[in-house]
């Protein structure tokens, strides 16, 4: 497997793995109304055309088969095609992507629905913890805010002392 910065070309395999991975995994916690409503106005293909340059992919045998955007200090959006998920994809991308976040930013973070259980475990098996909670207004449904620090990245990571 290969991370590496994606290319114009790789938009459509990018739409097509955000596609896959909403259809089979949102279903489970979000209404399905909802669900179809972002399919039907095409959100995944305009969040892939207007954000691809932030967007780091893995690759396996020249498939695209997960992606993962940034933006600022935030993990954005981190999905793996449902046919390569459980197979570490998705933990080293996201190891990718909190190195190159943490280069510039001591608290990094990300949102996640709190209904997708699967997700939040995931996140928190890697150090991510739950600073907040809100209402997502585009769906009514709760979300988690986790955030992540250098110091919990690195355990050996010395805290500055006073005096």
């Amino acid at each position: 497997m290969t991370i590496r910065h994606a290319r114009n070309a790789d938009r459509e395999a990018l739409a097509a793995i955000v596609l896959a991975a909403i259809r089979t995994g949102f279903p489970t916690f979000l209404p399905a109304d909802v669900v179809e409503r972002w399919l039907a106005d095409d959100a995944v293909g305009k969040y892939v055309a207007s954000r691809w340059e932030s967007c780091h992919v893995a690759e396996e045998a020249g498939d695209v088969v997960a992606c993962c955007f940034t933006e600022g200090d935030l993990l954005d959006l981190l999905m793996v095609h449902p046919a390569r998920q459980g197979r570490g994809i998705g933990g080293a991308l996201l190891a990718d992507a909190e190195e190159r976040l943490f280069e510039a930013h001591t608290v990094i973070r990300l949102e996640s629905f709190v209904a997708n259980t699967a997700a939040n475990r995931f996140y928190q098996a890697r150090g991510w913890r739950v600073a907040a909670r809100k209402t997502d207004p585009d769906t009514g449904a709760e979300t988690a805010l986790f955030t992540k620090s250098v110091a919990a990245a690195s355990p050996q990571a010395v805290t500055p002392r006073s005096g």
